[in-house]
């Protein structure tokens, strides 16, 4: 199963950075801030995942973020930890998470 890190940075202080300096991308932020960043010891966490009868569109309130979903054999609706929906492509799914059963 893969192993997930985060580092977890205070939204203010990368909204401050962002609004300072113009657009920044994650990696050069994280290694201008990375002396204020942890890493978690989150490594396993269970998702569901549904393949789609009919296109469908999705909101996940975490990424702030629509995606939309087709019925062509190849998306999948994943649903996270705490509820939150992201669509990706079966071979990405079969490649990333370990099937329990």
């Amino acid at each position: 199963m893969k192993k997930l890190l985060l580092f977890v940075l205070s939204a203010a202080a990368f909204a401050a950075t962002l609004s300072a300096s113009g657009p920044i991308n994650a990696l050069d932020y994280i290694a201008e801030n990375g002396d204020r960043a942890f890493v978690t010891g989150k490594t396993d966490y269970t998702v569901k995942g549904m393949m789609v009868a009919e296109s469908a569109d999705i909101y996940n309130e975490l990424e702030l973020v629509s995606y939309h979903a087709e019925d062509d054999g190849e998306s999948v609706v994943l649903e996270g930890t705490v509820g939150e929906q992201w669509v990706t492509k079966l071979p990405k799914v079969l490649s990333t998470y370990t099937h329990l059963d």
